[in-house]
């Protein structure tokens, strides 16, 4: 199951503001993107569907689609900037384009206000090498994968990396799901022979 930013609850809204003011025993989850909901209604909706549910963000998901061994970073080019690491199997969702970068953010450059608005096409292309290149040797990962749906505006990939497309986010949400812990396990941890 996915779930769209539109449909979460608004965090500055009166459910939520009223929620906290009134001191309700309600646990607030702060999802990798930066939304908060409750935890009522994940509850809500297990209930509803009958059955369990998980929340996982777009980046996240298509990473654990996209991972194969080591420490894999993923950078979704999108309407912003996704990012994740996976290292040895373990999902670590990251905020990295809200780091400073130039006279604003890593998001603004590599993501789509860079794309449209700010830069255009060509200095877009530089600007996701330059970003690639410093996240690459600041993290040191074995994997870079770049996702999202900009991804296809690039000429060529940044070198040491790989393009993704979003269709493995559903080989993520499989994945997920086959980790009862709910991805915190190595998601490719090797059998006993």
């Amino acid at each position: 199951m996915a779930l769209s930013t539109e449909s979460m609850i608004d965090p500055s809204g009166p459910l939520v503001s009223s929620l906290v003011k009134e001191h309700l025993q309600h646990v607030i989850l702060y999802l990798a993107d930066g939304i908060q909901l409750c935890a009522a209604v994940l509850i809500g909706l297990a209930a509803a569907f009958k059955r369990p549910v998980k929340v996982i963000n777009d980046a996240a998901m298509q990473a654990l689609g996209n991972y194969k061994h080591g420490k894999m970073l993923f950078l979704g080019l999108g309407t912003g900037l996704g990012s994740v690491m996976i290292v040895d199997g373990i999902v670590v969702p990251m905020k990295l384009a809200h780091l400073p970068y130039k006279k604003a953010t890593y998001e603004d450059y590599v993501g789509v206000r860079g794309l449209k608005k700010k830069h255009g096409k060509k200095r877009w292309r530089r600007h996701v090498v330059d970003v690639v290149e410093r996240l690459i040797a600041a993290l040191e990962p074995d994997d870079v994968v770049l996702g999202g749906g900009n991804v296809n505006n690039l000429k060529e990939l940044p070198p040491g990396c790989r393009a993704s497309d979003n269709t493995k986010a559903f080989i993520g949400g499989f994945r997920l799901w086959a980790n009862a812990d709910g991805g915190r396990r190595p998601v490719n941890k090797a059998r006993p022979s």
